[in-house]
């Protein structure tokens, strides 16, 4: 395919969907990193998700037209936060930020340079990140891929292509995939990737450009292990995508085997069994056994 020249880059709008819940302060904060972004061709859509607090206040503290703020009554969730946001999106790319997340100044036109300067089956670009805590300091990285490219097979694994505040991608690539599922409450982003992968390559700009911030807050990642969603979700990953997982023994495995922990976890002993009988015949090792003598005996 033909490439496609980076000049373009400087005109191209750039949509950006903050699904928001609370923490206005974290909000004005993700707010501002997208405003100081050197490249200022931008629309920020915020989707407030039936949040307790009204953060009207916060978003008309910035007087930006290029900001418009919706309140939705429900909450749903991030998948529905997210979807509504690009059916509302007017840019010929669309960028991702969780409201407790930030970027650095030049992400977004370091991504678009680098987006368009691929051939144009490539659909979407991560970039690297810093974690931080509440006050800034770094903490340890992890999920650290600089994968680029064809990656369809490597979509077994969770976390390839980072978090979605790191993504920056086509918008019509978006509706054409149908945006996120909206009926499982954990690992959506890992599902879209899944799907993405499979019609589109990647980009890696390799550059610390995200800043994701774990908190003792409400981030969904957090405390899974007490968490009754996680396991179907990834019962639904796995059903929807099982022919991807078969061709990967070891991720099928390791597949098999973390539906049957959560399944234990949420009480659910005779599906914890199942999963974990699967997961021996996929790969009958002692990590594979491990998880059979758990699943009977109970427990964590």
């Amino acid at each position: 395919m033909s490439m496609m020249s980076p000049d373009r880059a400087e005109n191209a709008l750039v949509s950006v969907i903050i699904p928001a819940f609370n923490r206005p302060d974290l909000l004005a904060k993700a707010i501002r990193s997208i405003l100081g972004q050197t490249h200022t061709n931008l629309e920020v859509v915020i989707v407030e998700d039936g949040s307790p607090m009204d953060l009207s206040d916060t978003v008309r503290g910035f007087a930006d037209r290029r900001i418009m703020h919706v309140r939705r009554e429900e909450n749903r969730g991030v998948s529905v936060a997210r979807n509504h946001g690009v059916s509302l999106a007017k840019g010929e790319f669309v960028a991702f930020l969780d409201s407790d997340d930030e970027w650095m100044p030049e992400k977004v036109e370091r991504q678009l340079r680098y987006l368009l300067s691929k051939p144009d089956d490539f659909g979407l670009v991560y970039t690297l990140r810093y974690i931080v805590d509440d006050d800034g300091n770094p903490l340890p990285e992890y999920n650290l891929n600089e994968k680029e490219g064809e990656l369809s097979k490597d979509m077994v694994w969770p976390a390839v292509i980072g978090t979605p505040s790191s993504w920056l991608m086509r918008r019509q690539l978006f509706l054409d995939l149908g945006g996120f599922v909206e009926t499982i409450p954990f690992g959506e982003d890992w599902e879209f990737s899944i799907r993405l992968c499979q019609v589109t390559k990647v980009a890696c700009l390799r550059e610390k450009l995200t800043v994701m911030r774990e908190h003792s807050g409400d981030r969904l990642s957090k405390n899974l292990d007490t968490k009754p969603y996680v396991a179907p979700s990834l019962i639904y990953i796995y059903e929807h995508h099982r022919a991807i997982f078969k061709e990967d023994r070891e991720a099928h495995a390791d597949m098999l085997r973390r539906i049957s922990y959560y399944l234990r976890l949420s009480g659910n002993a005779k599906g914890s069994r199942r999963y974990a009988r699967m997961a021996f015949r996929v790969k009958p090792s002692l990590e594979s056994g491990r998880y059979m003598v758990k699943a009977w005996i109970g427990g964590r």
